[in-house]
């Protein structure tokens, strides 16, 4: 009854807290943050073991079933499921939803630094991931045309496509997958390199110093001052089929016309004629006329394609992408 009687004495003061509430209310409406992929801690996560070369039956008894008997002492997980194919062993975790996952997270390796002393040598090191749903895309867009063929299609979504979307507020990266790109092939001739003496560290280290551009420092002339560049960076496929890889020596001797140091009945001088059959004993050739032969050094660089095949091939895709049924270029934006 008082609280009756206070609102109908005080009409006033209970039209302005109500109208005091709904503005709190609209207030906080509008401030109230809203995202499409909010930052959540899912209860599952995935440990990953490489066994090289092992068959899926091998996997299972050495490294899953093991790994799966120390995890199954963490508090909080619900279940535990696991694939074993060659050369993997994938275990997938699923927590209550209750669990603190970074504490979940700290308890999972613990153990597998403990049994992992116990797998043998040639297995990797165990791999903890977490699930995190802002790894996945926001958005994934398909390039597909009928006039331009992959390669453009890739490069129109490099230059073009991918720099405007990352201008975006809120865009972390953009990753694309699929098209066709072109890289340097250099085949390299094993004969040929022997013939010139050129090493293929030598070659590596020729390709490595192609690739970039160094700073020179200043050049100070007057009252000018100049930048100095070295451009070694190769710019198309003919810079690359002239690169310097070694340099190749050759050496002539040349014979003057009077060459040579002639005696006596035109035998090199001091020999003795005597043990020559129908030659008198007794004589001995002697120094008449000669000159000494000379030698003459020549060096001349060696480029790449003469002891390679270099070309511009297609690189070798690790993805492919496809939208209703065609080849295309995929284009992934993540928060």
């Amino acid at each position: 009854m008082q609280i009756t009687k206070f609102a109908i004495e005080r009409r006033v003061t209970i039209v302005m807290a109500v109208l005091a509430i709904l503005l709190l209310g609209v207030v906080s409406y509008s401030r109230l943050p809203v995202d499409l992929l909010p930052n959540m801690s899912f209860p599952m996560a995935a440990v990953l073991v490489d066994y090289s070369g092992a068959a899926p039956e091998e996997v299972e008894a050495i490294v899953t079933r093991p790994i799966e008997g120390a995890l199954g002492a963490v508090s909080g997980i619900k279940e535990i499921q696991s694939t074993s194919s060659t050369g993997r062993a994938v275990i997938i975790l699923q927590f209550d939803w209750k669990v603190n996952m970074d504490m979940a997270a700290i308890d999972v390796r613990e153990k597998l630094d403990l049994v992992k002393r116990f797998l043998p040598s040639g297995v990797g090191n165990p791999t903890f991931l977490k699930f995190d749903p802002s790894m996945l895309p926001l958005l994934q867009l398909g390039l597909a045309s009928d006039r331009m063929d992959l390669f453009a299609l890739r490069n129109l979504a490099e230059d073009v496509v991918a720099q405007r979307l990352e201008r975006i507020p809120g865009i972390a990266s953009v990753s694309i997958s699929g098209g066709v790109e072109q890289e340097y092939r250099v085949d390299l001739n094993q004969k040929k390199l022997e013939q010139y003496g050129i090493s293929l560290s030598q070659v590596s280290n020729a390709l490595r110093s192609a690739s970039v551009n160094l700073p020179g420092g200043k050049l100070a002339e007057g009252t000018d001052e100049y930048l100095i560049r070295t451009l070694g960076k190769v710019t198309g496929l003919d810079d690359l089929k002239r690169l310097v890889v070694g340099i190749e020596t050759k050496t002539q001797v040349i014979m003057p016309q009077n060459s040579g140091l002639t005696g006596g009945m035109g035998l090199p001088a001091g020999v003795n004629v005597g043990a020559i059959p129908n030659i008198p004993s007794g004589m001995s050739s002697s120094h008449t006329a000669g000159a000494l032969p000379q030698t003459k050094i020549t060096t001349r660089p060696v480029y790449l394609e003469e002891v390679a095949q270099v070309e511009l091939a297609t690189k070798e895709q690790n993805s492919a992408s496809r939208l209703n049924g065609k080849p295309n270029v995929s284009i992934s934006l993540q928060k």
